[in-house]
């Protein structure tokens, strides 16, 4: 029978692949870069990752606290759609009123 630390043992834990680039996707989101840019700066490198797995890399064990104070990137503007007023007209219920409807 094998106990658990020699069935470790044999198995030993490797880095993920972004590990190695940890310095420079630090570098860039402290730079402004989105996740999405620093892909794009992995591929250039030969390294394969989309954005989610970046983010997921940089928030776990709390790698995020190494881009603390990064300049935040401008709040999208409402789009055209939000500005534009409904068509319909205003409910205004007066029970104080007789009512016009018939039944």
């Amino acid at each position: 029978m094998t106990d658990h630390i020699e069935f470790l043992s044999r198995y030993p834990r490797r880095p993920g692949k972004l590990a190695t680039w940890q310095p420079d996707i630090v570098g860039l989101l402290k730079g402004g870069a989105s996740y999405r840019q620093v892909c794009l700066f992995l591929a250039e490198n030969g390294v394969k990752a989309d954005p989610s797995e970046v983010r997921r890399f940089m928030h776990r064990c709390g790698r995020q606290r190494f881009i603390a104070g990064a300049p935040q990137r401008p709040a999208a503007e409402k789009s055209q759609h939000a500005k534009v007023k409904s068509g319909l007209p205003k409910f205004e219920w007066k029970p104080d009123k007789p009512s016009d409807s018939t039944w």
